[in-house]
């Protein structure tokens, strides 16, 4: 039954992505919120990790390569604002990976996918438009991949000199190189407001209602 149910989600995501490249701006753009929608909604239907390997290979990557695409052959009249819609893509494929973290990071083949949202979020930021790179993607691709380099960090996914952690960072190289010291940093201040909150904690003393503090922090009966 589920297989069934995963089988015609798939035939509808897919739909989808083609009406994701129409011309008309209105209409891509609602179309990928649609599908963005219908691909975060599916998360809590426990759809098989296969069927989501699909779903990235035939539906989210596809997609990404095919707007890429258009806004670098096509000219902007054929399609207007083309910009935003390629930000929506990739806000669409981070939001999806975040949401699946999980499952998919204990698949063997999960540094393959990985790799395919690093390649694809550096041909999003040395894309070119009119022969100029694209300023906000320029802003949010390095944002969306520190927050998800964060939380891979955080649940102990991304650890420190295994083979995932050299892999990630020499395509990193290619992509945002300052991005590994930022991503250490910040889990840095993250244990440093941790401890501080844990001291701050530890050192509250419980008086009882019937005793007082003297300025020494000698207890007063």
């Amino acid at each position: 039954m589920l297989q069934d149910i995963g089988e015609m989600w798939l035939r509808l995501v897919q739909g989808l992505r083609k009406v994701c490249l129409d011309q008309r701006e209105e209409v891509r753009n609602h179309a990928l919120l649609s599908l963005q929608k219908c691909m975060t909604e599916a998360v809590e239907t426990r759809l098989p990790c296969d069927l989501w390997l699909q779903c990235f290979d035939q539906v989210i990557f596809t997609l990404l390569d095919d707007l890429l695409d258009i806004a670098e052959e096509h000219s902007p009249k054929d399609y207007r604002n083309i910009e935003e819609t390629l930000i929506l893509a990739m806000k669409l494929l981070f939001k999806v990976f975040l949401q699946l973290l999980q499952e998919l990071s204990q698949l063997e083949t999960f540094s393959k996918l990985w790799v395919g949202v690093l390649s694809h979020a550096e041909n999003y930021v040395k894309a070119k438009v009119r022969g100029r790179r694209i300023e906000k993607l320029q802003f949010i691709v390095p944002e969306l991949l520190k927050n998800t380099l964060v939380v891979m960090k955080s649940r102990g996914i991304l650890v420190e000199n295994s083979d995932l952690w050299e892999l990630t960072w020499l395509h990193m190289k290619n992509i945002v190189p300052s991005l590994q010291s930022e991503v250490l940093q910040e889990q840095l201040d993250q244990k440093q407001i941790e401890t501080v909150a844990k001291l701050e904690h530890d050192s509250n003393i419980s008086v009882p209602s019937n005793e007082t503090l003297g300025q020494d922090g000698a207890v007063i009966i």
